[in-house]
């Protein structure tokens, strides 16, 4: 667009981006997202050339889809995908909208566990609990009238969690030569959040002279 004095014509130009946005935040889901301006070209006063904005406007998009009700230069990523923000710089002349590049939000480690085999030693009136884990974090076994018992595995697998009777459980055990104990297993994955399972397991002690 060019406007034109009688001596002094000048030019009015849209918006010029000279450097994306860029988004910067955590990985992972719920994460806080912020997005800067971007550069945009300023006026050349001495060439009459006019393109600064006037005013900025922002939207997101997830995995390519507009986010919605996201006009704000941040975000709280409430899932994981691909996230860019736009920047759109507006004058009289026009406006131009410039992209950011994308910034991954990962889902959270799986708290998922299942029990393995139950080894019991009969001789101490124990037993070892086997958990298949997911991958690494913390597992923790304890109850009421056990031993708690914890670990900080360090890559998925199996680990192998005692069940060690105390107080009241002990008593009964020596006594009757046999309990039943509910240890709740606890796994927290490195990032994520604790799962709990509790799981019914019968020790068995030898009586002596028996």
């Amino acid at each position: 667009m060019t406007l034109s004095k009688p001596d002094q014509p000048s030019i009015l130009k849209r918006p010029t981006a000279t450097a994306a946005p860029a988004v910067s935040g955590g990985s992972g889901s719920g994460a806080s997202l912020s997005c800067t301006t971007g550069t945009w070209a300023g006026d050349v006063l001495e060439a009459l050339a006019y393109r600064a904005p006037e005013s900025l406007s922002y939207a997101w998009t997830r995995d390519g889809a507009r986010v919605a009700g996201a006009t704000a230069s941040s975000i709280t990523a409430t899932a994981a995908g691909s996230y860019r923000c736009e920047v759109t710089a507006t004058n009289a002349a026009g406006s131009t909208t410039a992209t950011s590049a994308p910034h991954q939000v990962v889902p959270p480690p799986s708290s998922e566990f299942s029990f393995g085999k139950l080894k019991l030693n009969r001789d101490r009136g124990t037993a070892k609990l086997a958990v298949e884990l997911p991958g690494p974090g913390e597992v923790t076994l304890a109850g009421e009238h056990l031993t708690a018992v914890g670990k900080h595995p360090v890559a998925a697998g199996e680990v192998s969690l005692k069940v060690k009777p105390r107080g009241k459980a002990k008593r009964s055990l020596r006594r009757r030569g046999r309990t039943t104990v509910r240890p709740n297993v606890t796994f927290i994955p490195t990032g994520g959040e604790a799962r709990t399972r509790v799981k019914r397991v019968r020790l068995i002690e030898k009586r002596k002279g028996r």
